[in-house]
């Protein structure tokens, strides 16, 4: 017996050998030598058992393929196989005893080498493999043959997935076809359904379960080679070919420049404007920043140029601070919070500009500037842990502001004038004309004045439950203003806070609705802006809601 190789995509090329063991593989040194770089020196060994069968094992790191599937243990390899070698594709056959004896006279005549032509040409045939792993040949020497189940069929095929006239295989002016004759099962070429096929030297037809090779090594059964199809470039194409190597130029030139080496710059720069800041070269280095945050800077390169911003920026205020120029320290502070807002790194900034505003308000108080300091206080918004100490101050800012105008009156004339203005619930404003600025004029003179405290915890109640009928009819506004001005009087009731947080939450609510409701935001009128401008829903500290809502004359209570 003899073990032939022939290459698929050439079947007339074959490899041959009468040795009981031989290696397949790149190296000269093999049996059946295969010019592909893709494969081993030597990759694969095929050997003959006593049972007359041939088995293949892998010898490389890649393995070598029988029928698309990796080879790692030894196998069976039978007639029809389709051996792969790195990426060369072989047809395995087996040449019986009496082919050998017809080849005897050529093989004298003429050594065999590999990839020669061999002498003796087979002919075209199908090899049926079997689910046992027994193959059949059939030679294709009639110009029609038919394949099905039925017993006319010329190679009959017994399995349900199998029609009776399932298809013909056909040989048309020296060319195979396969025909699809069925209705319902398919016929497959290489995995590809097919109605009629022209079919060449190695494919492999599906047939229901049953696998069957054509070998052939007629070169009209060789299949071709798509040719490539190489045009000449004409001027158009030239020149639409040089404006998109220009593009990809250009495309490339910039990301180059704003991915590499913009960013790689601007990390020069800050690196250097980090060692004045370091050398305490504060104006230098802000005046640098400033410019650059003034460009349009990558998002890296920016966080870090904002970093070193606010570094310079707690550096000269800090420096202010213990200079006594707080007025510039704190404008320092809101100029970068204006101009840059918080967030990392500048979360401790709010802390510390609260604390110097409550240092500018001491100062005020203690000069007897009582609406500047509240102006100051007013502007500590109510995230801060300096917000119930400023609304405290407030309050008592506000009565200290008004005791001016009523230090010469006695108390009989007092309580006149607060009674006088408590009828005309004139209870907090105007300043200096209200009820409870007498009353607390009174309780001054009098600490136990029994109508001054019953009167003010009138005004309280007042307060307080006409905040509560507003906040039920869900007019959350006009109840702030109501609990507001309770908390100036009482600004460490924790039920009227808890009031304000929640009246705060539901006009955000409220407010977030109707602009996702409205495409567009209504205008509104002049006397309704004013009126929003002075409601809490403002009064985050930064509107100073008291000076507006206290310090204008004529304002009810």
């Amino acid at each position: 017996m003899k073990a032939r190789f022939a290459l698929k995509e050439n079947p007339h090329v074959i490899f041959e050998t009468e040795r009981k063991e031989f290696f397949i593989g790149r190296s000269k040194e093999c049996e059946i030598f295969v010019k592909d770089l893709h494969a081993h020196r030597r990759h694969a060994m095929v050997s003959e058992e006593q049972d007359h069968t041939y088995g293949i094992k892998s010898l490389g790191q890649n393995p070598v393929l029988v029928n698309g599937s990796p080879v790692h243990d030894p196998i069976a390899i039978k007639d029809g196989d389709i051996v792969t070698v790195g990426k060369t594709e072989l047809l395995f056959s087996i040449e019986e005893e009496e082919q050998v004896a017809e080849k005897q006279e050529c093989e004298d005549k003429t050594m065999f080498l590999s990839q020669d032509l061999v002498c003796q040409k087979v002919g075209p045939r199908l090899v049926l493999t079997k689910e046992n792993g027994q193959s059949e040949s059939y030679p294709l020497d009639q110009r029609q043959i038919l394949i099905g189940r039925s017993a006319e069929a010329r190679i009959v095929l017994q399995h349900p997935g199998v029609s009776g006239r399932h298809c013909t295989i056909e040989d048309r002016n020296g060319s195979v076809f396969v025909m699809n004759l069925s209705k319902v099962n398919p016929v497959r070429v290489n995995e590809q359904f097919v109605s009629v096929e022209r079919i060449y030297g190695g494919d492999r037809l599906k047939i229901g379960p049953f696998t069957l090779t054509y070998i052939s090594d007629r070169p009209e059964d060789v299949r071709p080679v798509k040719e490539k199809i190489i045009a000449r470039m004409g001027l158009k194409s030239k020149v639409a070919l040089a404006v998109l190597l220009l593009l990809v130029l250009v495309a490339g030139s910039y990301i180059g420049y704003f991915k590499g080496y913009r960013p790689w710059k601007l990390d020069r720069i800050l690196d250097a404007i980090a060692g004045q800041i370091e050398r305490k070269e504060y104006q230098a280095s802000l005046k640098g920043l400033e410019e650059m945050m003034a460009l349009e800077l990558p998002p890296r390169q920016g966080e870090k140029a904002r970093g070193l911003l606010f570094r310079i920026t707690m550096q000269l205020a800090r420096q202010m601070e213990e200079k006594g120029q707080l007025v510039e320290a704190r404008s320092q502070l809101n100029r970068f919070l204006v101009t840059y807002g918080t967030g990392k790194p500048a979360e401790a900034l709010p802390d510390h500009l609260d604390r110097i505003h409550i240092k500018i308000a001491q100062q005020h108080a203690s000069r007897g500037e009582y609406e500047a300091a509240m102006r100051e206080y007013s502007a500590i918004g109510e995230q801060s842990r300096y917000f119930d100490e400023a609304q405290g101050s407030i309050s008592r800012l506000w009565v200290q502001h008004q005791q001016q105008s009523y230090r010469e009156k006695k108390i009989p004339e007092l309580v006149m004038e607060a009674e006088k203005n408590f009828i005309s619930k004139r209870y907090l404003v105007p300043v200096n004309d209200n009820a409870y600025a007498a009353y607390q004029a009174i309780l001054s003179i009098d600490p136990g004045n029994s109508l001054a405290l019953q009167r003010i915890d009138q005004m309280k109640a007042f307060y307080k439950e006409t905040g509560e009928l507003y906040m039920k009819d869900g007019e959350w506004e006009r109840a702030l203003i109501y609990f507001r001005r309770f908390n100036l009087i009482d600004p460490c009731d924790q039920e009227i806070k808890a009031r304000i947080f929640s009246c705060k939450k539901d006009l955000d609510r409220q407010i977030r609705l109707k602009k996702a409701d409205s495409k567009e935001p209504l205008p509104k009128a002049p006397a309704e802006r004013e009126k929003r401008q002075e409601t809490p829903e403002r009064a985050d500290g930064k509107s100073g809601w008291v000076m507006k809502q206290l310090f204008p004359e004529g304002e009810k209570p």
